[in-house]
């Protein structure tokens, strides 16, 4: 059974691209909107007036995920203020431009807490809260490089979102009968903070590379998200849903 909204719903690390506009359109779907972010409050705040200009409602929680733990005490938070929890999307990541070589133990080990054993662990705590209440819905965001090892994108973080199609397929066979269902979204080449860094020379080829001949966008993603965090999705679970482009066609 679908609940009526309003869902309350947590993205985490909304303030800037990717999981700012999951966080906007969410709310603007009339749903309530808890969202983190961890060292960036000046935008932060500008995810929070955007949602509230629009008429939604917003709660910013400052939270550093990088700890297991911290990522557990979060969801915990937010159940304990609104009793329940509709819908997490687990957003938040980091990401290093290194060539392999270059890659150290503290590289590694810093791209493995945050993107994916954070992940585990604060999704491992929100399953269990959605299983007992009887409904929820899990979208894990994941990256095109977890499957195709990206292009220029360091390989740890590759390896860091390749574990998480298959975590969703693991949860959502799990969290199925309690109807709970989860799902993993694969962004390509999306105009980010992360993207804007790239030389322009190397920007122009990858985009000529692209079928579809362009960068997306972080609001085409987070429509994706919408959909499936949505009743149109209901019997949808266990997949990863390419935003590419045509970059990878699976």
């Amino acid at each position: 059974m679908f609940p009526l909204n309003p869902l309350n719903v947590l993205v985490t690390g909304a303030s800037r691209g990717i999981g700012r506009a999951c966080a906007v359109r969410l709310a603007e779907k009339g749903n309530h909107v808890a969202f983190t972010y961890r060292s960036h409050p000046k935008e932060a705040r500008e995810t929070k007036q955007t949602i509230q200009e629009r008429g939604g409602q917003a709660w910013a929680l400052r939270a550093d995920l990088s700890k297991a733990r911290k990522a557990k005490d979060l969801v915990r938070q937010v159940v304990r203020e609104w009793k329940r929890l509709d819908v997490l999307v687990a957003n938040a990541g980091t990401a290093e431009l290194l060539k392999l070589q270059d890659i150290r133990e503290n590289h590694w080990d810093r791209l493995m807490n945050i993107n994916f054993k954070s992940v585990f662990f604060g999704v491992q705590e929100c399953l269990a809260v959605m299983i007992r209440q009887g409904f929820g819905n899990i979208i894990l965001m994941g990256s095109q490089a977890g499957s195709t090892g990206g292009y220029i994108i360091g390989a740890h973080y590759s390896l860091s979102k390749a574990g998480l199609p298959v975590l969703a397929k693991i949860l959502a066979k799990e969290g199925a009968p309690h109807g709970v269902r989860v799902n993993c979204v694969a962004p390509g080449l999306i105009d980010t903070d992360l993207t804007r860094q790239l030389p322009l020379r190397l920007k122009r080829k990858l985009v000529h590379s692209l079928p579809m001949r362009r960068m997306g966008t972080p609001e085409e993603v987070a429509e994706v998200v919408a959909f499936l965090a949505s009743p149109a999705a209901s019997y949808i679970t266990g997949i990863t849903l390419p935003v590419t482009g045509g970059l990878w066609m699976p």
